[in-house]
């Protein structure tokens, strides 16, 4: 039938440790990369839709066509 296993031979073959444990320290830098290339795509982003909306902001400013109109200063001055 099976091969017969010794109890002392069996006891000297080296056991490996559970699979979640060998692999755990491999997977955390993994996750860690990740998450290190997630936060470069964020910055990348946010800078990207902020220059994109002070653009905006300036365009719609330069092509408004209104001149802001000088206000006299109502505050209580030396003269009054």
């Amino acid at each position: 039938m099976g091969q017969k296993v010794h109890w002392e031979t069996a006891s000297q073959v080296p056991c490996s440790p559970p699979l979640p444990q060998v692999r755990m320290p491999y997977l955390r830098r993994v996750l860690i990369k990740q998450q290190e290339f997630y936060q470069q795509i964020y910055v990348w982003l946010y800078g990207v839709t902020s220059n994109l909306c002070i653009d905006r902001l300036r365009k719609l400013n330069r092509n408004s066509g209104d001149e802001v109109p000088e206000v006299a200063d109502e505050t209580s001055g030396i003269d009054r």
